[in-house]
């Protein structure tokens, strides 16, 4: 059983699944409808598809795209024609979605927050025989971050080691997830396998090669090589200068360099981190997560300086600005601590100003405490709460 839904997903970014009957793609500048008529009506009065009408024809499509993968998809434009290739990143858009029962109650109960329910329903759909492959890969790939999320860590690292290197664009994300688990675990050199797997992929694009190069990176760091890892970064970041498809990968290089320098306390060239970050937060084209990561490094390369009242800014904007990038509770966490560094400095001597600074800096830490590491904010919290209670009684009076 399928339940048909009309949908507009973008494919131009990584990581969006390549699964429809329709598309409408953009090759040698000229539109092009591929999976159903470029025409309907009569033969004196064609209508021509367009990105703005095609929802009313949909159900014209012929339901002819037939592989997904890292980088192109495989097409026919009619039913007898040869079949050609395409890159992703050349797609406009894609309609007329047909997912399995099966796989929407998966993310519904996912969206509530029932992982292992969630995980039963996908393994039907990985199951099925009938199902298209970008679905099948798309549950396998959701089983293992339903285990993740269900905090059965032993399950999800057994079931992404199972995965095949397949030509899907969730096998580097499996790879991906997987080096993060062992960066976590401190199993650097099973991380750094996992990263190198991504690199050496078959047809593995520019991105994702810059992106395995990037996370070696990033295991450097966490095993505390940061001149290793400054270095790294600052040949990537070379290497994607002035290139606009890699141009995620340039500014993730420029804020791995930055934040290199301020991981090994290199107190003197702090100055030259900053300068970094103001370079990398004038390149377009980078990711939210990536935009994020260059203003949580930024405030803390200005709060290492002894800045608390510059280095808020930063980490407000990766909050605010970006709330589902993953650094959103850190960043709460980091600017609830400059509000209390403030606060402390204040106080005595500004005394209204300090008890305020108190107050918000305690419900950022609120906040922070619920999105992330909740042990870090709530101890900060409690260490301030006597305070915190007897300012808030004062202003109830």
């Amino acid at each position: 059983m399928t339940r048909a839904s009309i949908a507009l997903v973008t494919l131009a970014l990584l990581g969006a699944p390549a699964a429809a009957d329709c598309l409408i793609l953009k090759k040698g500048g000229k539109l092009q409808v591929w999976g159903m008529p470029a025409q309907v009506g009569r033969a004196n009065d064609p209508i021509e598809i367009t990105p703005d009408n095609v929802e009313l024809y949909s159900d014209r499509s012929t339901g002819l795209i037939e592989t997904e993968g890292y980088d192109v998809i495989t097409g026919k434009k009619t039913a007898n024609a040869k079949a050609e290739t395409f890159q992703r990143s050349e797609v406009v858009r894609v309609i007329y979605t047909t997912e399995p029962d099966m796989f929407l109650n998966g993310l519904a109960e996912m969206a509530d927050g029932k992982w292992i329910a969630a995980v039963n329903d996908f393994k039907d759909v990985a199951a099925d025989g009938e199902v298209r492959e970008a679905y099948r890969y798309r549950a396998l790939y959701e089983i293992g971050r339903c285990y993740y999320l269900a905090g059965r860590l032993p399950e999800c690292i057994k079931h992404f080691k199972e995965w095949k290197p397949v030509n899907s664009i969730y096998t580097p994300l499996v790879y991906r997830f997987l080096a993060d688990i062992l960066t976590d675990q401190r199993k650097y050199e099973d991380a750094r396998a996992q990263y190198a797997q991504i690199a050496s992929l078959p047809g593995i694009t520019d991105v994702w090669k810059f992106n395995a190069r990037l996370g070696a990176v990033k295991v450097d760091t966490a095993e505390r090589k940061h001149d290793e890892a400054e270095r790294a970064a600052a040949t990537i970041a070379r290497e994607t200068l002035n290139k606009a498809e890699v141009a995620d990968a340039h500014v993730n290089a420029l804020a791995l360099q930055a934040e290199a320098i301020w991981r090994a306390g290199k107190t003197e060239r702090l100055p030259e981190a900053a300068a970094i970050l103001e370079k990398a937060q004038a390149i377009e084209g980078a990711e939210p997560g990536t935009r994020a990561f260059v203003f949580v490094t930024q405030g803390n390369v200005l709060y290492a300086q002894g800045k608390p009242e510059e280095a808020r800014f930063p980490y407000l904007r990766a909050a605010l600005m970006y709330p589902d990038s993953g650094y959103d509770g850190l960043a709460y966490l980091n600017a609830g601590q400059c509000l209390l560094d403030m606060s402390v400095r204040l106080q005595g001597k500004e005394q209204a100003r300090s008890d305020q600074l108190l107050v918000n800096g305690m419900r950022l830490l609120a906040t922070a405490a619920g999105t992330y590491k909740q042990g870090d904010a709530a101890k900060r919290y409690r260490e301030n709460k006597a305070r915190y209670e007897e300012i808030m009684a004062g202003e109830n009076k």
